[in-house]
């Protein structure tokens, strides 16, 4: 056993080999997990400060309805989905929905180019830690996120974004603020389009290969990041790897989340939105999508949907040098919305 478990150079194809042959998305994702796993291979979690002093984002609404609010039932685990990249500011904070990975982790140098006076919150996926459970329906996700950041702000009015797959949990988010009466003044699409198959026809195939996606997803963790036993253990007992037993305590809770989200992106139908959407989208995800420059977004909110062109692409905008625009623009944004 001991002879089978060596590692043989000339046998054996390195991390880094395996690294280059996936294709760029794929290999992104796993740069930022080995970046992120710590020694004991737990997911980073910064450390959480106290909340920041109420009278800096207490709001006109929190004066007319004297600060008081439906009772908080989310439970008081010591793990948060709430992340605070940058809580100190003395502006109303901005809440970025984490994407289909569930990390907030990406928000990060956005944040950092955002003004001083900016306060920015990331929200990510429960079952990351691997212990929450993860949520399947966008609803309930919404639901927890509101709970939680109204922690932080009791009351409204709220500024709301997410990036992708986490632009339709910030849309749920706000249709459930509206209807409890409070008040949404920025909801922020970040290169998110609309759930809805007509801004795809070829929506559902889409899914299908996300599903297929998540499959290949799993191949290449248990060919690439396994320790040897842990690869021999799954080879020898396929049952194991499909319960998820042969995977390190970092990527199987992942993969989890993954296809949680997957699932309730498929299943979420969507109200109309009764306020308006602010969209911010590349030049070239505009195009992939195609049919409609608001990417379906005019067709479910009843006031106007604006419409922001950020250089990059998909993926670079939230790396340098395109972040800089994101930020700068959604900045602008996120003042005049104050008024």
């Amino acid at each position: 056993m001991k002879n089978m478990t060596s590692k043989d150079e000339n046998q054996q194809t390195s991390i880094s080999e395996r690294i280059n042959s996936l294709s760029h998305d794929k290999r992104k994702l796993l740069d930022s997990l080995q970046k992120n796993q710590g020694e004991n291979g737990e997911i980073y979690q910064p450390p959480q400060p106290s909340p920041p002093d109420e009278s800096v984002h207490t709001s006109r609404e929190d004066q007319t309805h004297g600060g008081q609010d439906a009772e908080i039932t989310t439970n008081t685990s010591h793990w948060s989905p709430l992340v605070a990249i940058k809580a100190s500011g003395s502006r109303p904070p901005f809440f970025c929905v984490h994407a289909i990975f569930g990390s907030a982790f990406p928000y990060y140098k956005l944040a950092l180019n955002m003004p001083e006076s900016q306060p920015f919150y990331g929200l990510q996926s429960p079952g990351l830690d691997g212990e929450q459970p993860s949520l399947k329906k966008i609803g309930d996700m919404a639901k927890l996120y509101i709970e939680t950041i109204r922690k932080v702000q009791p009351a409204g009015p709220y500024y709301l974004g997410g990036y992708s797959f986490g632009g339709w949990v910030a849309y749920e988010m706000a249709q459930q603020l509206c209807k409890a009466g409070k008040k949404v003044n920025l909801l922020a699409m970040l290169g998110t389009a609309a759930p809805m198959t007509m801004v795809n026809p070829y929506f559902f195939e889409h899914m299908d290969f996300v599903f297929q996606y998540t499959e290949d997803f799993n191949k290449l963790v248990l060919n690439s990041f396994l320790s040897d036993e842990h690869r021999m253990a799954a080879d020898l007992n396929p049952d194991m790897n499909l319960a998820g037993k042969a995977y390190p305590p970092l990527l199987s809770p992942l993969y989890q989340v993954v296809e949680a989200n997957n699932r309730a992106q498929f299943t979420y139908v969507p109200s109309p939105y009764p306020g308006k959407i602010t969209l911010f989208v590349t030049s070239e995800f505009q195009k992939t999508c195609g049919l409609d420059p608001t990417l379906g977004w005019k067709l479910l909110a009843t006031e106007e949907t604006e419409v922001h062109l950020i250089s990059g692409n998909h993926l670079s905008m939230f790396h340098e040098p395109h972040v800089r625009d994101l930020a700068k623009t959604l900045s602008a944004c996120l003042r005049r919305s104050e008024k």
